[in-house]
């Protein structure tokens, strides 16, 4: 059989091009039943009129007959198999469309404005998320069901056929580990959307807290404009863990300057922490209420 009997294609268009041609050929083999209907019919008249043959005539009725059913049978399941490489295919090809499309609403930088709209954006994250889990998982056992399919069927196949088979499965294999790691890569973009956002939420309503009061209270403004320096800092944090100092002058100038930067702003943020300890120490040493003479 051309192709071969496990072969389903290692992406939709091939899979599609698999399930016509095959098509084709289940209509060219149907179009010779009524040959074959012939032929077993003759056989049972010569089984009748011939005395000393009729074994003979019987035995090839018997074999004919057989060898057309398993024909059928076998047509029947690539068939089956060919319409779940299918549905397979365009179902991994849906998923993978919709994890592109979740990517780049996790990597948009733009943060809302109110704690509450930050709230309503990470729950919808977290449902896309979940839904893309969902139809992952789905993907996946679709995957599995398919490979077991092709297996069974390999068994049915000639032994030269036996690297066909295990290629097909897998070409399975692999869709079916990309579409993991896309899902892994998914969940780690999610997870650096869902940190900014809390810290954004975090110093969204620090600061509607310490607004109530700001105009009463200089060290609460301090405090506040020293935690939004300590967050700004925290993100410089995978810095310390570089290594690399420059494959050429030009780069290793570029560190050298990414490096004041980032010393800059950590003297800055000590600075104030220094300033604001010194203020809250004079404040917790001070008198409250006046002397009296």
């Amino acid at each position: 059989m051309k192709p071969k009997l496990t072969e389903v294609g290692k992406t939709l268009e091939e899979a599609e091009r698999y399930q016509q041609e095959h098509e084709e050929m289940v209509r060219k083999i149907a179009a010779k039943q009524p040959e074959i209907a012939a032929l077993l019919s003759q056989a049972d008249f010569n089984i009748s009129t011939q005395q000393f043959y009729n074994d003979v005539y019987e035995a090839m009725a018997h074999s004919l007959g057989e060898a057309w059913r398993d024909l059928n049978r076998l047509l029947e399941k690539r068939k089956q198999l060919l319409d779940d490489a299918v549905n397979f295919h365009k179902n991994i090809k849906d998923v993978t469309e919709q994890m592109d499309s979740a990517a780049a609403q996790f990597k948009d930088p733009r943060i809302p404005s109110t704690p509450a709209e930050v709230d309503k954006l990470l729950q919808e994250h977290e449902d896309l998320n979940q839904d893309l889990l969902s139809k992952s998982i789905a993907v996946v056992t679709e995957g599995q069901s398919l490979l077991e399919k092709i297996k069974e069927l390999g068994e049915n196949a000639p032994k030269e056929e036996t690297q066909v088979t295990l290629a097909a499965c897998g070409g399975i294999q692999k869709a079916v580990e990309e579409l993991m790691q896309r899902r892994k890569m998914l969940e780690d973009l999610l997870s650096q959307k869902r940190k900014r956002l809390n810290q954004f939420a975090t110093v969204a309503e620090l600061d509607q807290e310490l607004n109530k009061g700001c105009s009463d209270s200089n060290m609460k403004c301090k405090m506040f404009s020293l935690s939004r320096s300590l967050i700004g800092l925290r993100g410089k944090e995978n810095y310390l863990q570089r290594k690399d100092i420059g494959s050429d002058p030009g780069a290793t100038e570029a560190l050298m300057k990414e490096h004041d930067q980032v010393e800059n702003a950590a003297k800055k943020v000590r600075e104030s922490v220094d300033r604001v300890l010194s203020e809250s120490e004079q404040l917790e040493h001070s008198d409250p209420q006046p002397q009296r003479n």
